[in-house]
């Protein structure tokens, strides 16, 4: 990872309008939402508190990354709820998309995973994920709070040069919804 700049409200809408992150990938991200609010995304985003959260303007995380690749997270509260992904890969001229389904809370057991994963770390003695993985997702994080905390501010990230090779198993929770169509 190069760098990342964390955007807020206006300025989100700026960046998409100035080709900084696709329209057209949020159009397919948005196709897989089950809770799509209709209407204009600008005024969605924003106007309503969301399942007890405070009303909270769009977000933007832009991430740059060393080989010119580029990858943008978007938190738009108000216009879904959900989470939804959407990427472009050289070989399709179409981006692919899918939804990440959660289940709602109560009951809602998002760690388990998690915890699965410790397990079979302790089981084995081996990392059943590399934690390259993490090391890349907690700088982008730490980058876009940091970019956020500076007001939008581009941080380059020289300490993430991290690379890695993901393995044929995600280690993520698989099901029927995971099944390929």
């Amino acid at each position: 990872m190069k760098a990342v700049t964390c955007l807020t409200g206006k300025d989100v809408w700026k960046a998409g309008d100035d080709g900084r992150w696709s329209w057209d990938r949020l159009e397919a991200a948005l196709g897989r939402s089950e809770t799509l609010n209709p209407g204009n995304i600008r005024r969605n985003v924003g106007s309503m508190a969301v399942q007890a959260m405070p009303a909270t303007p769009a977000t933007a995380f832009l991430v740059e990354y060393h080989d010119g690749s580029r990858g943008t997270v978007l938190l738009l509260n108000g216009h879904i709820q959900d989470f939804c992904f959407a990427g472009r890969s050289k070989s399709e001229s179409k981006p692919a998309s899918c939804l990440f389904h959660l289940p709602p809370p109560p009951g809602a057991r998002y760690f388990d995973c998690l915890v699965a994963n410790i397990e079979r770390f302790f089981e084995t003695g081996r990392p059943p994920y590399p934690v390259e993985r993490t090391l890349l997702t907690t700088g982008v994080l730490e980058a876009a709070m940091e970019s956020h905390y500076r007001r939008n501010t581009r941080v380059e990230t020289p300490d993430q040069e991290v690379r890695y090779s993901a393995p044929a198993d995600s280690g993520f929770s698989r099901g029927s919804v995971a099944t390929p169509v």
